[in-house]
């Protein structure tokens, strides 16, 4: 069967289960695109899990920098063949055919960007005294500015998730620009997705793409994002730790059940899948929703004193 998409991803032997999860969903409810695989030292058994799917092929590497390995994601667009070509980050789940959302038109890019009201969660640590919150924080907007060396003003105002997006094969070269200026700040030795020492780039790819979106001339065009609109029909990005393969989050739970049925369809199938965590058994559901509402507590509470102290300490900073 020939398409005229290709969803494109990466894992390594922590996302293994993650990167099932996705394609798997895929095709239980049959999105039709290629699916290409980034494989960052995986295993051959590895491998095989993920090839056993239809239009599904892994291409396996090693990690060719001491960076985080989220800086890879550009070279998995190379594996591409299409003219539409959309990432999924590998920790993600669909609930529906989203084939219809993955286009754009022309120098485009289909990418959702952060409400005001979100915008300030992600900055609240790095606001001073003068700062519009919602905004993107001037500060890192001068270090943006600095290493693009392009436009003299910022063309948004809130940053986009990088969990998602799509953009046309003639367009790569946005995507290396991508690459390149993550080569060129972002720090060596930098294993980890967050860098909290970091003011600029503390979101590691995705604070460079932002800066790109910024400052630089070659930024594509914004194509409102589509995935969100339908909730049968939603890409969900399962983010911040813990993983549904290892624990449950509160707001992941909501996609325990879809999750479940599309393991169980895998098991009919006669799909090979990775060691069955506790969290992914059946059995456990009650002390993983349990553990979820608790940490959620926690967190929330955490959370808030910390949004407090910050904007305390932003008001009477000079």
């Amino acid at each position: 069967m020939k398409y005229d998409k290709t969803i494109v991803t990466a894992c390594d032997s922590n996302y293994i289960w993650g990167a099932f999860i996705l394609i798997a969903s895929l095709c239980y409810f049959d999105v039709k695109s290629y699916k290409k695989v980034l494989g960052i030292m995986l295993s051959q058994e590895e491998q095989e899990l993920l090839n056993q799917f239809p239009e599904t092929e892994v291409v396996n590497s090693y990690r060719d920098s001491e960076k985080s390995v989220c800086i890879m994601k550009p070279h998995a667009f190379n594996l591409a063949n299409t003219d539409l070509i959309t990432w999924i980050d590998s920790d993600c789940i669909v609930t529906g055919d989203i084939t219809e959302f993955m286009t754009v038109e022309e120098d485009e890019i289909q990418i959702r960007f952060r409400s005001f009201v979100e915008n300030a969660g992600v900055y609240r640590n790095f606001y001073g005294k003068s700062d519009e919150l919602g905004l993107i924080p001037e500060k890192v907007l001068r270090i943006w500015k600095e290493d693009v060396a392009d436009l003299e003003l910022s063309q948004i105002s809130t940053v986009c998730e990088t969990n998602c997006f799509v953009i046309r094969k003639k367009n790569l070269g946005f995507i290396r620009l991508w690459q390149n200026q993550m080569e060129k700040v972002i720090v060596d030795n930098q294993l980890q997705v967050y860098d909290k020492n970091s003011v600029g780039y503390f979101m590691t790819d995705e604070s460079v793409l932002n800066s790109l979106m910024a400052f630089s001339s070659k930024a594509l065009k914004v194509k409102e994002y589509q995935f969100d609109k339908y909730n049968n029909k939603l890409l969900v990005h399962f983010g911040l730790n813990p993983k549904p393969w290892i624990h449950w989050t509160k707001r992941g739970l909501q996609y325990y059940d879809l999750t479940m049925e599309i393991l169980k369809w895998c098991k009919m199938k006669k799909y090979k899948t990775p060691p069955i965590p506790l969290s992914l058994n059946p059995r456990n559901k009650t002390n993983e929703v349990l553990r979820a509402n608790l940490r959620h507590y926690f967190t929330t509470f955490k959370y808030n004193v910390a949004s407090t102290f910050h904007e305390y300490h932003r008001k009477v900073r000079s």
